[in-house]
């Protein structure tokens, strides 16, 4: 694996005076306070912490907006974004990961648009693009993000869902056998993998589907 920084940069404008930007990691789905942003007078900012060892993502908030961001190498990441609607309002360059992230939210976003928020976790053609992302590289950062990606309080691939779960079993055998120290490859498999009464699938049969997919690439749209 390639070495990693924590290092990031770029400008908010529009921030009020007692606006407070604040870096938040996740772990396992729950986020906390890592640290806060100095902002200077004109938005800009710069960032640095140490690496952690393996990619990441994490987010900056404002009040209850957020923007997710990707670390996964030693390409310092930039970030630009407009207050208060940073949820909506930003963009992320400087790396290859950043660029797909920023583009998986704006496909969220331009579903969401419509105001039906339930309707994205059953879109077919957003959740077939999705899936050919998350297969191009299922052992990325971003297809972890997808993975674990909710929408309006729902799981985007839901492990209840045999075709969502063959998508979930290819990312967690490819962290598993190429991130076994990774901390959420425990958490990807268990996903996979754990008990759960309302699921009519084979999971012996998904995870060997997931192996050969993760393995050969195969898209299986």
């Amino acid at each position: 694996m390639s070495a990693i920084s924590g290092i990031f940069e770029g400008r908010i404008d529009g921030l009020g005076e007692n606006d407070l930007v604040v870096l938040e990691g996740n772990n396992q789905g729950y986020w906390y306070p890592m640290d806060t942003i100095e902002i200077k007078g004109n938005g800009s900012f710069s960032y640095s912490r140490d690496a952690q060892g393996y990619p990441d993502i994490y987010r900056l908030r404002i009040g209850e907006k957020s923007l997710y961001f990707p670390i996964d190498s030693i390409e310092t990441l930039k970030i630009t974004a407009q207050a208060p609607d940073i949820d909506t309002n930003h963009s992320l360059s400087g790396t290859p990961q950043a660029a797909n992230l920023e583009h998986v939210d704006s496909l969220l976003r331009a579903e969401t648009a419509s105001g039906n928020v339930q309707s994205v976790t059953s879109n077919a053609d957003l959740k077939r693009e999705l899936g050919k992302m998350i297969l191009a590289d299922p052992a990325g950062i971003v297809p972890y993000y997808i993975i674990s990606k909710r929408v309006g309080g729902q799981p985007l691939f839901n492990p209840a869902v045999k075709e969502d779960l063959r998508i979930i079993g290819a990312v967690a055998n490819a962290f598993n056998e190429q991130r076994p120290s990774d901390p959420r490859t425990t958490y990807l498999r268990n996903l996979f993998i754990r008990p759960a009464p309302y699921r009519k699938v084979n999971e012996d049969e998904c995870w060997r589907d997931a192996t050969m997919k993760s393995a050969h690439l195969i898209s299986i749209f």
